[in-house]
């Protein structure tokens, strides 16, 4: 399943979405097009000063026969660390907690 498209997104210029608990909301308060990053314009943020971090948020919906086995998600191009949620869970690699899907 290809993700590219429109996503919710959000600026975390101090880094505290974690604490702030954005991996929780529902939608975020600005839209950008994936797979541009947030720097290019044709993303339609256009942002490129400095970011300490960044949300993004999608809800995709899978099928039972998707969820009978491993369900993978690749991305194909992080610029320096990655997080996870899948459904308010930490679902990141190296996490001590595991989400099944």
């Amino acid at each position: 399943m290809n993700l590219n498209g429109e996503w919710d997104f959000a600026f975390d210029f101090g880094d505290s979405g974690v604490a702030r608990k954005f991996y929780e909301k529902k939608e975020l308060d600005r839209k950008i097009l994936v797979p541009f990053c947030q720097e290019s314009e044709l993303s339609g943020v256009g942002y490129k000063d400095f970011m300490a971090a960044a949300w993004y948020h999608r809800t995709v919906s899978l099928t039972a026969d998707l969820l009978k086995g491993r369900v993978i998600l690749r991305f194909g191009a992080v610029d320096y660390e990655c997080r996870v949620w899948v459904n308010g869970r930490d679902a990141s690699m190296g996490s001590r907690q595991r989400t099944s899907v």
